[in-house]
């Protein structure tokens, strides 16, 4: 199958996990569609992967180059709660894994840590009021 039938396949029972189209409008499915279905765009896809490796990379080594940390720092953390279409075949132990990495940031400042109930990796997307909030949130602590 090329990689537009299977992007469309999937997407018709809002199964496409990469990008979330079950989350956009009719019109920005239609172009993520086209987008995806594209064989230069996985190559960049490719490259968003070997990203995500140098990323973990450097958050392994943050705590070691940033402690101790400046008391009072306003500082939230979100962590998506319900992973249900993230790619990873252990949702909790992901969700747990970030919570355990942010856990010890947070408690240095004095910020917190905000679970997401309602959403997956796109926290932004699916519970946009949480992050409008945790922004309010610190702005009010940056005012005082």
């Amino acid at each position: 199958m090329a990689p537009m039938g299977l992007v469309r396949l999937l997407d018709s029972f809002d199964q496409a996990p990469f990008p979330p189209l079950y989350l956009y409008n009719k019109e920005t499915r239609g172009v993520a569609r086209e987008l995806y279905s594209k064989r230069s765009t996985w190559g960049v896809v490719l490259s968003e992967w070997k990203g995500t490796k140098l990323s973990f990379k450097h958050m392994a080594s943050f705590q070691k180059d940033h402690f101790p940390m400046r008391k009072g720092l306003p500082c939230t953390v979100i962590i998506a709660a319900d992973r249900k279409h993230s790619p990873t075949l252990h949702p909790q132990s992901v969700t747990k894994a970030f919570e355990k990495f942010c856990r010890p940031i947070v408690e240095e400042v004095g910020g917190k840590i905000i679970m997401a109930g309602k959403s997956d990796h796109w926290v932004h997307l699916q519970s946009p009021t949480v992050v409008v909030d945790a922004i309010c949130d610190v702005y009010t602590q940056i005012k005082e």
